[in-house]
């Protein structure tokens, strides 16, 4: 079973803009449903089950996104986005994308698109990217993952906040390093596009594990 979170919300994913809810999937007894109260439903074309409380991807041929584009171009204060993760010991050393808020399949992605994944090592660090009108806001995580254990990730995208400062990246609580080669003080704005769960663009980079 996953953990609780502190605050509003519990295991699960969920997306905020400062102290609203757009979308939470607790999944458990849920199963795709949004119990967030906005109608943001996820649609499951094979791939994902629901067990012990956890969205369980089998890395192979998962499809999941929101069932309409997410509009988050409303974000003008800040979002938060966090979701419990667990990695099984035996992951493969490849990039696994967790979340994605995106319009392609394609690495060369619009200003304001975001992810949450996994990176290329056999460790299985998880990192955050924004797609700034410059470049890309990174932050690496420094903690393996492949451990099969329960992780709590948070991105907080705060565009009050200055420069390199306005993306803040959380491992178990704890805020990870930004990654040098990729900084950018330019602040995007949210995209209205879908959000995909365990893909890029229910195409590649397929998840295998626990949400």
């Amino acid at each position: 079973m996953k953990k609780s979170m502190l605050g509003a919300a519990c295991a699960g994913l969920s997306l905020s803009l400062s102290a609203a809810t757009v979308a939470y999937w607790p999944f458990g007894s849920y199963g795709a449903a949004d119990a967030g109260g906005k109608g943001n439903h996820l649609r499951i074309n094979g791939g994902v089950t629901f067990a012990d409380g956890a969205a369980c991807f089998d890395g192979v041929m998962a499809k999941c996104r929101t069932e309409r584009p997410l509009d988050l171009s409303v974000c003008t204060k800040g979002l938060t986005v966090e979701c419990w993760v667990r990695v099984p010991a035996d992951s493969q050393a490849a990039c696994q994308m967790l979340v994605e808020h995106t319009r392609q399949a394609s690495a060369a992605q619009a200003a304001g698109a975001f992810y949450l994944d996994l990176d290329e090592t056999a460790d299985a660090k998880a990192r955050a990217m924004m797609k700034t009108p410059a470049g890309h806001h990174i932050d690496d995580g420094a903690k393996s993952l492949r451990d099969g254990a329960w992780h709590h990730l948070a991105f907080v995208w705060d565009p009050a906040a200055k420069g390199d400062a306005a993306g803040r990246f959380y491992v178990d609580g704890v805020r990870q390093p930004q990654n040098a080669a990729h900084r950018s003080a330019e602040l995007p704005k949210p995209l209205r596009d879908h959000l995909y769960l365990g893909s890029r663009a229910d195409a590649v980079f397929r998840f295998r594990g626990q949400l």
